[in-house]
């Protein structure tokens, strides 16, 4: 027997592509354009949630506010018969990221180090239309890295950024202070509940930083199971360095990926225009770089680590982020996770690393720090006392030459 067709709106549902707590994505046909798309569909039992639809929605709005190519686009919002509110978005026909690198892996098929780059720079020209806007992703990783066929040749094909169901406004009058986003990529100040409320653009750049870490050597720089743990590894520095996981990777691509990943995010490139321009700068120097050997197929990580919110956030929308974002439901196609991680983020007190030595040659150091570096501090404060000094010393030279009435000793002074 022949089960009768299901509708979302106008929309023919072809397959469910994921489903969790609180969405589930379907494939469908749009009967008007004969194109197929994904539609983002809310749960039932959050339906009538003023906050849980907020969030929902917001991110349509986002998504449709953007209207880039390198963007996944959203088309449309509805309200399914049942009351609950469904938004209709590009169908990535190609898959993500995490599917290519789990291949590759596979077949022990390291990425280029030029195509690592080139596509590196392809998601820093995406984060530069979403930074431009004012808005930081916070979740980026290779399965939120989407790919779908070019309308104008079938034979190419178009990369786009896609769930941003934690995404974040700049400018907006109430900054999210619950820590949200997947481990292995996040940046550290993200992990923190008492740094989450002011991340900025430099977040994604660690997370863009971590994925070509990743292109180029098969595996996240922290592969540890929990977030404590790979935050206990970040402070001590307990990460194998580029080259002993790969060999004959230039010095520029190195600092490249050092710098991205810096903990503190003043050590950081401060701009993805500076992270673009330094991804110039190493595949300038490519021509006569020698080849990159291939990577160990058996060190890569079959899942990554989730998206989560810790279960301490006790926030409704805390539970939307975690449970969404742990199906990787925002985005159509995303390969499905393992075992969410749950519960309060450990702090581990630790120094920080200190910054990478000087770049190499061709390569542009990131900018210090705000305030006067300590050398330079020094040197003002001896300047100010030399100043003072002299200027006592002319004060006691008048009132010598005031009270003996002897103004030659000034003159000659």
């Amino acid at each position: 027997m022949t089960e009768p067709t299901m509708y979302v709106g106008k929309y023919e549902i072809k397959e469910r592509l994921g489903s969790g707590a609180f969405a589930t994505v379907w494939l469908a046909h749009d009967p008007a354009l004969r194109v197929d798309v994904a539609i983002k569909v809310l749960a039932t039992n959050w339906c009538g949630d003023e906050e849980v639809e907020g969030r929902f929605l917001q991110e349509a709005r986002i998504l449709f506010q953007l209207n880039d190519p390198r963007i996944i686009k959203v088309y449309t919002t509805g309200e399914h018969t049942d009351g609950c509110p469904f938004f209709v978005m590009d169908h990535a026909d190609r898959g993500n990221l995490q599917q290519r690198l789990e291949a590759r892996a596979r077949e022990n098929e390291p990425y280029d180090i030029r195509e690592a780059l080139l596509l590196s720079r392809e998601i820093a020209e995406g984060l530069r239309v979403i930074h431009a806007a004012g808005i930081v992703h916070r979740d980026l990783k290779p399965s939120n890295v989407l790919f779908r066929s070019d309308t104008s040749d079938p034979n190419k094909e178009q990369m786009m950024l896609g769930d941003f169901g934690i995404a974040r406004e700049l400018d907006a009058e109430s900054r999210n202070t619950i820590v949200a986003g997947s481990p292995y990529y996040m940046a550290p100040e993200q992990a923190e509940e008492a740094t989450a409320a002011t991340v900025d653009q430099r977040a994604d750049i660690y997370s863009a930083a971590v994925i070509l870490h990743e292109l180029l050597t098969g595996r996240v720089p922290y592969p540890f199971s929990t977030m404590s743990e790979i935050r206990r590894a970040q402070l001590a520095g307990e990460r194998i360095p580029l080259d002993q996981l790969r060999a004959n990777i230039p010095a520029t691509v190195i600092w490249l990926v050092e710098q991205g990943m810096q903990l503190d995010p003043a050590d950081r490139y401060p701009s993805v225009d500076a992270w673009i321009s330094a991804l110039d700068t190493a595949l300038a120097g490519l021509s006569d770089a020698p080849a990159a050997g291939a990577f160990d197929a058996a060190a890569i990580p079959t899942q990554p680590a989730e998206t989560i919110v810790p279960a301490a956030a006790g926030a409704a929308i805390g539970a939307m982020h975690h449970a969404d974002a742990a199906q990787t439901l925002q985005d159509p196609l995303a390969i499905a996770p393992g075992p969410a991680i749950e519960g309060p983020v450990e702090r581990v007190e630790a120094a920080a690393p200190a910054p990478p030595a000087a770049p190499p040659a061709g390569q542009v150091a990131v900018p210090a720090a705000a305030g006067e570096p300590p050398r330079k501090r020094r040197a003002l404060r001896a300047l100010l006392f030399l100043l003072v000094v002299l200027v006592l010393a002319a004060a006691i030279a008048v009132g010598v030459a005031w009270w003996y009435d002897d103004w030659s000793y000034i003159t000659n002074w």
